[in-house]
């Protein structure tokens, strides 16, 4: 409960400030629950020999104390797969090249909207807290990505070795990721990873 907190407006901007203690009035603090189920249907389709297209329906449901709210969604994909053979593997080693792909996910800025007709959000003036009212519904905008992924397969003692690296751009973020995968023997798989987490593209 957003008005059981109060803090210690150190500069008397009317807002907190990381540093600024918070102080709780644990006789208006009350507990809640928070469920978020998602509900998605899937399809795949080859357009040719390297190329293929897939897409999610997505139902949404999220329950928030006594609110509840649903949305739906959709997502798309594209990938994109090279696979000439590799001269370097012996016998050719059918299933190494490369894999690009491109996703939109929440094309439709996916709406959840909420069982009550406003939202509160709640602000502190002149030292008290006071409530405005928004509209009663949120929205997931929509998040771009693309990945490229490198694989190598018929090399003595390793069955493949894959590197992977994907641009995401969640919330108007830039988020970087790279990471590799080798499997011994198809038995024992070693992977690791580095993720970029960056701030607003604008």
């Amino acid at each position: 409960d957003t008005m059981a907190l109060d803090y210690q407006d150190s500069n008397t901007n009317g807002t907190w400030d990381a540093g600024e203690k918070i102080y709780y009035d644990e006789s208006k603090i009350t507990m809640g629950s928070d469920m978020e189920t998602a509900y998605i249907a899937s399809f795949s389709q080859n357009l040719g020999p390297s190329l293929s297209i897939g897409a999610n329906v997505k139902l949404l449901s999220q329950n928030v104390f006594e609110y509840s709210a649903e949305g739906f969604g959709v997502d798309v994909g594209l990938m994109y797969r090279m696979n000439p053979g590799n001269p370097l593997m012996e016998d050719g080693a059918t299933g190494s090249g490369l894999s690009i792909g491109v996703v939109a996910r929440d094309i439709t800025t996916t709406q959840l909207n909420w069982s009550t007709d406003t939202n509160s959000d709640f602000y502190r003036e002149s030292g008290q807290w006071a409530s405005v009212s928004a509209p009663g519904a949120s929205s997931i905008p929509l998040n771009l990505a693309a990945g490229a992924a490198f694989t190598l397969k018929g090399m003595p003692g390793i069955s493949s070795l894959t590197f992977a690296g994907d641009v995401a751009m969640p919330y108007g973020n830039l988020d970087i990721s790279f990471g590799a995968e080798m499997w011994i023997a198809e038995m024992l798989a070693i992977r690791g990873g580095i993720k970029q987490i960056g701030g607003p593209t604008s």
